[in-house]
């Protein structure tokens, strides 16, 4: 009975137990039957045994009659099954549902909405991932990162290789002035090799490094997350950050003209290329950076600060 689950066996034995007495009936029509054809003198009740004989034996109508109930039973089991293994699906597929609606909540800000879904799906999902992931996200966005830090750590306890959720946790972790677990969080996030957003805990260690005054570890996570992601523009305007701030405003250069030439239409990273080239003592290129800013984005801040730059250096 290895391969049976106890649901269906327990289904089987209650079956069995209304079953039985019919079964029991069917057999001793059979025997009448056969003592009625056959002149024999009355049997004693039949239980079958090693020494039972065929001559004694009714038994084509009790194999029968034992065929047709243990058919009925196998069948019963079967539609049961079958009725269970769909009730699961449908409810999976309903929780899928559900926690696709909260996060729906989520990106359009109604974080008390999205709250109260995530909390309703947790009593029907308590080992889901996501769940805890996006009630971490919520209570987050909603400033308490006490309770956003328990359910990432629940998260990542059910699923170890969860990235973006070790990454988030790193966060709230720095939010709660927990820099050591937040640099932790960011470790296994960066560690996991089938995570293919690891540009987002590098430049999130690059940033608690600055915070910590530790530029030469920042650097090198800076330029992590650009490498990891050569679009990426907030990690080229940290990264030039770092280098401006140790002075060395040529190796920034460089790197900002490598994120210009990433995305073509971001006004921040064409804004802190001309401020370096006023760094750099080359005006006439800052103006026409300046330009571009106010050209592609022209009711932007970084198109106001532009032409605050432009005014000045006329």
């Amino acid at each position: 009975m290895s391969g049976v689950s106890p649901i269906i066996f327990t289904d089987l034995l209650l079956k069995w137990k209304y079953l039985f007495p019919l079964f029991w009936r069917k057999v001793a029509r059979n025997i009448s039957s056969y003592r009625h054809s056959h002149g024999t003198a009355p049997m004693k009740p039949y239980f079958p045994c090693h020494c039972c004989t065929s001559a004694h034996l009714p038994q084509t109508g009790i194999l029968k009659s034992l065929l047709v109930l243990l058919m009925c039973l196998s069948a019963c089991a079967a539609a049961r099954h079958t009725s269970s293994t769909h009730r699961l699906a449908m409810r999976s597929e309903e929780i899928a549902i559900q926690l696709d609606l909260a996060e729906s909540y989520l990106r359009g800000g109604k974080n008390r909405l999205a709250l109260a879904k995530l909390l309703q799906i947790k009593e029907a999902a308590p080992k889901s991932p996501r769940v805890f992931f996006d009630l971490g996200h919520v209570y987050s966005l909603m400033g308490d990162f006490s309770k956003a830090k328990t359910n990432f750590e629940q998260a990542v306890l059910l699923e170890p290789h969860f990235g973006d959720a070790w990454n988030y946790l790193g966060q709230v972790c720095a939010a709660l002035d927990d820099y050591e677990a937040a640099k932790n969080a960011y470790a296994k996030a960066l560690a996991i090799p089938q995570y293919l957003s690891k540009e987002f805990p590098a430049y999130n260690m690059a940033d608690l490094f600055v915070r910590q005054g530790d530029l030469s570890q920042a650097e090198t996570y800076a330029v992590l997350a650009v490498n990891t992601n050569w679009r990426y523009i907030p990690a080229y305007l940290l990264l030039g950050t770092i280098l401006v701030d140790q002075g060395r405003i040529q190796d920034a250069q460089k790197w900002y003209e490598q994120g210009a030439e990433s995305d073509l239409n971001n006004t921040a990273i064409m804004l802190a290329l001309g401020e370096n080239l006023i760094r750099l003592k080359r005006l006439p290129q800052a103006r026409q950076w300046f330009k571009r800013v106010i050209q592609t984005a022209p009711l932007c801040q970084d198109a106001l600060i532009a032409n605050t730059y432009l005014e000045s250096i006329r």
